[in-house]
């Protein structure tokens, strides 16, 4: 395992022109039956340039610019969460609070459904939350290292 901390190595080693392939750990994130079947585990060079380019746009400073109101409503049910606890004098896990608002900005702004209102519907805790999302981590990356005969 390797963690590379400085950016100017991450570029080179993940930037778009890289000299390097995606590795086999990228396999686990994708459906066994269907190769290349999405961005993030595309290995393919070619095919994972052609799925980039139908995303890039959503990316681009002005589509970032217009997510700005649905992060600013999630800024605010955080603030709300944090007051709730400042209220009632309890404890809470900040990690799992910030977990939280990371998955919800990215429901606002790709389904238009915050995390807490998933919560509240499911009687689920941010606890469970972080619980299960630390699972599939903790499951995947050692499946995604698992040598295969390619």
């Amino acid at each position: 395992m390797y963690s590379i901390d400085d950016p100017a190595t991450a570029r080179i080693l993940y930037g778009i022109s890289s000299p390097y392939s995606k590795s086999a750990w990228y396999q686990a994130w994708g459906d066994p039956q269907i190769q290349n079947h999405n961005l993030f585990s595309a290995r393919d060079r070619n095919v994972h340039a052609i799925m980039r380019r139908k995303v890039a746009s959503m990316y681009a400073m002005t589509s970032i610019k217009s997510y700005e109101p649905y992060v600013d409503s999630c800024i605010e049910l955080l603030l709300q969460w944090f007051d709730e606890f400042v209220e009632s004098g309890r404890t809470f896990n900040l990690q799992n609070y910030l977990q939280c608002y990371a998955f919800d900005v990215i429901g606002a702004i790709t389904v238009s459904l915050s995390l807490r209102s998933r919560l509240d519907s499911t009687r689920l805790t941010q606890a469970d939350f972080a619980s299960s999302s630390a699972n599939v981590w903790a499951s995947s990356s050692p499946a995604g290292r698992i040598p295969t005969a390619s």
